[in-house]
Formats: C-alpha cells, sequence, structure tokens
C-alpha cells in the first residue's frame, strides 16, 4: 500500500517575479515560496526592491513577468487582496488625522465588516482587545497624533491583526522605535506565529533579525541568499547585497553584524 504525505500549500508563492512601476522594474526574476506558520524577513540596502515586493503580494506593484500568489489564489493589480493584515511604516500615519486610536483599528476591518463606520459592539470589543494586548489599554479615545512612534507602530500592529488573518506583513516595524518597543514587537510576532500566522517583515536591522528571525532573505533587486541568519549573514553574502564588507562577530547562537573596520572589545 503506498502512503501520500499531505504538503501544505506556500502561503506566499512568487515564481520568476518581475515587478515595479510606470513600465520600471524594481525586483526581477523573483523565486520565494513561504510556507504557513514562517516567520521571514527581507533585508535589503534602500532601493533593493524589499518594499515592492510587499506591494507585488498586496497588488499594487506592476507584475511584467511572472505569477504572484496567495493561499493559492492569484494576486491581480488593482485587485487588492483582502488576505493581508498589512503594516506599513510609520510615515503612512496622518499625525494631523482626527482619528483616535480605537477607531485606527478598527479600520482594519474595513474590507471586510458588514457595518462600517458603525461597528457592532463585538467588533470594537476586540479593538479594545487588542490595544491592551499591545500595551495600550487606557488609548482608545486618544488622537493617532499624540500617540509616540513606538505607540503608533503597535497601533499599526493591531490594526493589521484584528482581520484574522494567516498572514501578516510589516513594512520596516523596527524604523523609528526605541529597543523594548523592538523586542515587544518581536515578542508580540512570536506569539502570532505560534498560533500559526505566516509572518513577512522588510527591515534595515540586520542584528534584530539576526536575534529574532529563523529565516531572512537579502534582496538587492534580486535574491542574493535564502536561509536562517547562520547561512545568510557572511560577509561574502552581505557583500553582494549591500555592496559593503562588514565583520560578522560570533558568540555561540549569537551573531553581530558591524562595521568591518570595528574592533571587538
Amino acid at each position: 500500500m503506498t502512503s501520500t504525505r499531505l504538503v501544505a500549500e506556500p502561503v506566499i508563492s512568487l515564481r520568476g517575479v518581475t515587478a515595479g512601476y510606470r513600465g520600471v522594474p524594481a525586483i526581477e526574476n523573483i523565486d520565494l515560496s513561504i510556507a504557513p506558520g514562517e516567520m521571514v524577513g527581507l533585508v535589503g540596502p534602500s532601493g533593493s526592491g524589499k518594499s515592492t515586493m510587499l506591494r507585488a503580494l498586496t497588488g499594487t506593484a506592476d507584475l511584467y513577468a511572472g505569477e504572484v500568489s496567495l493561499n493559492g489564489v492569484p494576486v491581480r493589480r488593482g485587485h487588492p487582496t483582502r488576505a493581508i493584515g498589512f503594516v506599513p511604516q510609520l510615515t503612512s500615519i496622518e499625525p494631523d488625522l482626527p482619528l483616535r486610536a480605537a477607531d485606527a483599528v478598527l479600520q482594519g476591518l474595513a474590507a471586510t465588516s458588514r457595518r462600517v463606520p458603525w461597528y457592532s459592539k463585538a467588533e470594537r470589543a476586540k479593538a479594545h482587545a487588542l490595544l491592551e494586548r499591545l500595551g495600550l489599554a487606557g488609548y482608545e479615545r486618544t488622537p493617532i497624533g499624540q500617540l509616540s512612534g513606538g505607540q503608533q507602530q503597535r497601533l499599526l500592529l493591531a490594526r493589521a491583526m484584528i482581520s484574522d488573518t494567516n498572514l501578516v506583513m510589516l513594512d520596516e516595524p523596527t524604523s523609528g522605535v526605541d529597543l523594548q518597543t523592538l523586542q515587544d514587537i518581536l515578542g508580540l510576532l512570536a506569539d502570532l506565529r505560534a498560533q500559526g500566522t505566516t509572518i513577512l517583515l522588510t527591515t534595515h536591522d540586520l542584528n534584530w533579525v539576526a536575534a529574532g528571525l529563523p529565516r531572512i532573505v537579502c534582496i538587492n533587486r534580486r535574491i542574493a541568499a535564502d536561509g536562517p541568519p547562520r547561512a545568510v549573514l557572511t560577509p561574502d553574502i552581505l557583500e553582494a547585497t549591500y555592496g559593503a564588507r562588514v565583520r560578522i562577530v560570533r558568540d555561540g547562537d549569537r551573531i553581530l553584524v558591524t562595521d568591518h573596520r570595528t574592533v571587538p572589545a
């Protein structure tokens, strides 16, 4: 009798993808597959195509070649998918917008709720519970412009989480936040992953991803490397990705990326 092993379909699949804007490619020939429950970091220099890859997945970049799919469903330009909880960069927040924290979180339900903008009692209770979980209890009625950068980042994460999606994508979640918020975000993402959520994020912080992410993808228009931090964070791979030489310091399981001129104490 022959046994058949079931293989989970990837949550994210890019095959031969070239994408960009107004006829100009920003990423070329990208092949990437991310399985359910994985947590993956995209790293690379500014202009390397990290954000474009996220936009290809949300249907907001032009696709010139290849195929992009989420949960087996092709993504089309101009038809943003509802399958993603997306956390944009902090610069996307309009500080003068007269919007309270709880209402900003509820915006994450805009694509699926039948009650917009008069959300149900249960939906509002869920928003308040998320704010409490993310350390923002008591800020439900606070205008978003009065929140700190770290608080705003937590708010954006709550907005992404409220839709109960199986995929959360974050664009530069480590930018503009303090060390405590960085640690809190990593802990929250680990909790989400433990619940089966697939997580894809972009960041410039190599040491943050080295400490907390099991898989790293180095990109500079094309994928330069893909694997665990110990395999990917090497001087040769990072020089190929960033065009600059770095020094790698290893202390047991810890990895520290520094300027190549830095001499460890």
